[in-house]
């Protein structure tokens, strides 16, 4: 063969691999299409329609018709929650200030505060409005001084840590993030000592006297997702002087003290999420004020210069407890890294024991200060309390939940309660008149007792001494003004769950009170002035016995609340999330029978037995193989399209036929891969392309223009629109919109998200997040409401009901107990079903009335299975007592074979899982976990295909009813782009095809010309 016939061989051989290269780099291309249009902006196939003035095409319209609108929206808005999320704690009179005055702002944090967590669902901090100029713009007048000196102090190194980023002492911590395991928690305060004020700016105090009206002191604390504070030493990092992570250090104190010294007025911000221990504050004669600022997101500063300048009345009241020892509640006693004494791989590693059952936050307090006045359950034992000595609630409590201030006052008058036995609601109305001399807003707040009886203590049935039901917000009354409010609760929310005998609600036979007050602990003082206690009983004050509605029931109810609305019996589903279902006799509950006898211990010392192995590894459910399945997928053409779905219902008789023509290939692929948006169905050619955004401080990772490709929308955004670029990430965080106690800013919100969705162009918000704020030290307690329940159903369940109306998919997260960040991924939670369905479930539940259609399920287990895999709490609860009909997603699947060995694919399918988050289809192949998820794999299983088709409908439905269908009717067509990286592919695909066939052309020309050499 000649050397020219080898070279053609060679440069042959070289260009089908380029070729073969190139093909398969646009299979990849094509098989990841919808990720490649997220990142990189794209739009890879698109349904045209012909015809879009139809007045069916746009079904889900703005509020704003300009960009201009919808931003000054956003800063109105969290201008007014931060007003009205304020809480006013102390004020000896000196709030508000006068516009005009001369203020020196005191802490490294009020240089450099905290808008939203480091990690998680942060906000956009490059435009945030800094606290110096919110002032600025309230009309005071900032000390310049001692703005630059935080500022040069901010700019200090101390060398470099483990990722070579320097390290700035003097500016305030961050938590420490991990995905997987548990959380470093050493947390360092950043405060700079005095001393460092002096070397970096001698003679600073000189400033002090030209802006001496106040000072202005801001202490704050980091949030995270992915990250926890820990209790005492181990949450402390290096050198830090606290007793805490969650306690005032040297540092803050010295420079408190500073302030103190130089000003006769001061004034205290917190600007955290986290229960901070400030009872030496609140002791404080020379602190003025304290009022709780939270993580006010991009605007929110502004309505905190309002309420310090006294343009508005601050109206806010606390949605969690301020302890005076941030460790004191039996939840504490279990929280933190907890691993098994037999620990498998890092997901099989970590478990919870809730020993604290319902008495979580003020629940606890305020139940044990009942008993403690009732003198019964040894309330008053040492066990538990803080010093050591006899419990007593005002060493034990600073400010209680439900707690605030305003600069008025106000009179609440109980006009009555009424009962609608038909509808098991009660509804109850107040007259609030206010009785000072500036105008403001007022809270009604509605508390309930149920009684403790013998029957509950014989079968560890729980009461808490006082509960919130509801609430209601007046209108800004004028001095003098009074207003006439109601407000309706579900009784069903008052029944306890008694999960060892009836197995379902009850309601005991007994006396039962309503009461309204300002805060849990003022409501109790008024119900056990009721009860005949008084001051020498123990009470802290004197309660108002007008102020409570008393029934008496007169037989142990166990049917009126055993069956949903839906008609599906209530009973037991949860038994296996309770260590004692494993291994009986191991957990003590906390019973108000004996405070002192069943005080939680930490359980430490938990091994995995054979019984709890195959749920802990996620293998549980046996896929048959012999089962027909074909008439579940029979894959027939259908005359219907997914387009004439838009907005139909979920029982209309049009979704069978859409699914009959759905492929078992086509569903499997939509659930295996469906990481965290819907993928496209090859089968139903018209499936819409919805974007997603993570949350719940706004819609993340997008402006306003990138995602707008319908120049005939309402909401189109150009590119030259002046608002192109803005990021509506700005939102304050959770705990502020709940502590405005007002519904309709709650609504506001949801309404607002809505909007957001439609100009981003972004149909699914992993929003709000409604887990219970368990502890203080819960590092992602920024995302979640309250640790009560009832708060966050109602603002969850505003949120939702108002994005929905814009064609939202609402996703809240995360189904369920992610109380813990550390070991979230694995970690087994474990608990009884009263305290599950008392405490977060009870949150999720009006969600589902409210019509949330997406839901995101959590990372840890349920027990020992895996949340989606729980078929008691996904299938059972969720879908049938619930009757919720929307989509089921699970949170991020990374592509480790440890995570997604639990993070099964099987189980939740079956767990009615409608999108794994994972967007690689590796877990099919060879070393994949997934092997079993192919048509080949399934085929056989009848309950696992049904399943399949179920989940997907589940799906379908959810896309139908979105603002996925702006934009759409009956004249659209699917059509597919030629993107920037197709043109690339096909480019290299034509040139390399190109030189292949010249290369073959060439070398078969060298092979015939060897050849006719060799015949001569």
């Amino acid at each position: 063969m000649s050397r020219k016939t080898n070279v053609w061989r060679g440069f042959t051989t070289i260009t089908a691999s380029l070729l073969a290269l190139s093909v398969g780099v646009a299979t990849v291309c094509e098989s990841w299409k919808e990720s490649l249009d997220q990142n990189l902006g794209t739009t890879s196939s698109s349904i045209q329609t012909s015809d879009k003035t139809a007045s069916d095409t746009y079904t889900y319209t703005s509020d704003y018709t300009t960009t201009d609108e919808l931003v000054q929206a956003h800063k109105d808005l969290n201008e007014q929650l931060s007003e009205e999320g304020s809480v006013l704690l102390k004020n000896n009179g000196t709030l508000p200030l006068s516009s005009g005055d001369k203020v020196t702002l005191f802490g490294a944090t009020s240089h450099y505060p905290y808008y939203g967590p480091e990690f998680g669902g942060s906000v956009d901090e490059e435009n945030a409005v800094s606290l110096e100029q919110a002032l600025t713009d309230g009309g005071f007048e900032v000390n310049p001084t001692m703005t630059a000196l935080y500022e040069t102090l901010g700019n200090v190194t101390d060398g470099k840590d483990d990722q070579g980023n320097d390290i700035y002492p003097y500016r305030p911590g961050a938590l420490t993030s991990t995905f997987i395991g548990p959380v470093p928690g050493q947390y360092a305060v950043g405060e700079p000592p005095l001393s460092a004020y002096e070397e970096h700016a001698a003679g600073y105090q000189d400033s002090f006297a030209e802006y001496s009206d106040a000072a202005i002191v801001v202490v704050g604390r980091s949030a995270s997702e992915a990250a926890d504070y820990l209790p005492g030493d181990d949450g402390l990092a290096e050198g830090e002087s606290g007793a805490n992570a969650l306690a005032l250090n040297d540092e803050e104190r010295a420079m408190i003290d500073l302030a103190c010294q130089n000003f006769d007025k001061v004034v205290v911000l917190i600007n955290a999420v986290n229960q901070l221990e400030i009872g030496d504050l609140a002791d404080n004669d020379q602190i003025d004020a304290i009022m709780w600022v939270g993580l006010p997101g991009v605007y929110g500063f502004n309505g905190v210069a309002d309420v310090l300048n006294g343009e508005e009345s601050p109206s806010g009241h606390l949605t969690s407890t301020y302890a005076a020892n941030s460790q004191s509640s039996p939840a504490m006693v279990n929280f933190g890294n907890y691993e098994y004494a037999n620990k498998g791989d890092q997901m099989e590693s970590m478990y919870l024991v809730e020993a604290e059952g319902i008495y979580s936050g003020y629940k606890y307090y305020e139940t044990r200060y009942a008993d403690a006045v009732a003198d019964q359950g040894n309330a008053d034992s040492a066990t538990g309390s803080i010093d050591g000595d006899a419990w007593n609630y005002e060493d034990e409590i600073v400010y209680g939940f439900g707690e605030g201030l305003s600069y008025t006052t106000f009179e609440q008058r109980l006009d009555s309660v009424e009962a609608d036995d038909e509808n098991h609601t009660m509804t109850v109305t107040a007259t609030v008149t206010n009785t000072g001399s500036v105008a403001g807003k007022d809270v009604v707040q509605v508390y309930a007792q149920s009684p403790y009886t013998d029957y509950d203590k014989q079968n560890n049935v729980e009461k808490a001494g006082v509960q919130l039901m509801d609430y209601v917000k007046t209108d800004e009354l004028q001095p003098g003004e009074s207003q006439t409010v109601s407000t309706t609760f579900e009784l069903k929310y008052l029944a306890s769950y008694d999960y060892t005998t009836a197995k379902t609600y009850i309601m005991d036979a007994g006396d039962y009170y309503v009461a309204i007050g300002n805060g849990a602990h003022d409501a109790l003082n008024n119900i056990l002035a009721a009860q005949g206690y008084d001051t020498a009983d123990g009470m802290t004050a004197d309660g108002d016995s007008s102020l409570t509605y008393t029934w008496h029931q007169d037989e142990f109810d166990d049917t009126t609340y055993a069956t949903s609305e839906n008609g599906t019996e209530i009973t037991n589903q949860l038994d296996d999330m309770d260590l004692n279902y494993w291994q009986e006799g191991t957990v003590t509950y906390l019973s108000r029978s004996d405070w002192e006898g069943t005080w939680p211990k930490s359980y430490t010392d938990i091994a995995i037995t054979d019984e709890m192995q195959p749920y802990m590894q996620s293998d549980f459910y046996e896929m048959k193989t012999d089962e027909d399945t074909s008439d579940i997928f029979p894959e027939e053409e259908s005359s219907v399209s997914f387009l004439e779905m838009k907005g139909a219902d979920f029982d209309d008789e049009r979704w069978e036929e859409i699914m009959d023509g759905v492929t078992l290939e086509d569903a499997l692929y939509g659930i295996r891969v469906g990481g965290t948006q819907p993928k496209k169905y090859e089968s139903v050619d018209e499936i819409v392309n919805a974007l997603e955004s993570d949350g719940p401080g706004g819609i993340n990772g997008t402006d306003l223009a990138t995602r707008s490709t319908d120049p005939d929308s309402p909401t189109y955004v150009s590119e030259d629109d002046p608002n192109a670029t803005y990021k509506p990430n700005d939102y304050v965080c959770e705990p502020i919109v709940a502590s405005t106690f007002n519904k309709d800013l709650a609504t506001a919100q949801g309404a607002l998200f809505g909007n957001d969705s439609l100009w981003t162009n972004t149909t699914i918000f992993f929003a709000p997040g409604v887990n219970n704020q368990r502890t203080p030290y819960n590092g992602r307690n920024d995302e979640y409401y309250s640790e009560d329940p009832m708060v966050t159903n109602y603002c969850a369940s505003a949120v939702v009901a108002a994005a929905r109306e814009k064609g939202t998919i609402i996703v809240p997260k995360h189904l369920a107990f992610n109380d813990q960040e550390s070991g979230r991924m694995g970690i087994s939670v474990f608990m009884n079903e009263q305290k599950a369905r008392e405490t977060e479930l009870r949150g999720f539940e009006g969600m589902v009335d409210a019509g949330m259609n997406g839901l995101m399920t959590s990372m840890n287990r349920v027990g020992v299975t895996y949340s989606s895999g729980h078929v008691g709490l996904m299938q059972n609860i969720l879908r049938g007592e619930w009757g919720y009909q929307g989509f089921l997603m699970t949170d991020i699947v990374f592509s480790m074979k440890d995570v997604t060995d639990y993070m099964s694919a099987k189980e939740s399918v079956i767990g009615g899982t409608t999108l794994m988050g994972i967007s690689s289809d590796s877990q099919i192949g060879s070393s994949g976990s997934w092997q079993y998820m192919t048509v080949e794999g399934v085929s056989g299983d009848r309950q696992f295909v049904q399943a399949l088709r179920d989940n997907t409908k589940y799906l379908f439905y959810a896309l139908a009813n979105s603002n996925a269908m702006n934009g759409l009717n009956s004249t659209s067509r699917v059509v597919t782009n030629m993107t920037w990286w197709r043109w690339s592919y096909a480019a290299f695909i034509a040139a390399a095809l190109a030189l292949t066939v010249l290369s073959l052309t060439m070398y078969a020309r060298a092979l015939r010309k060897s050849g006719k050499e060799i015949e001569r």
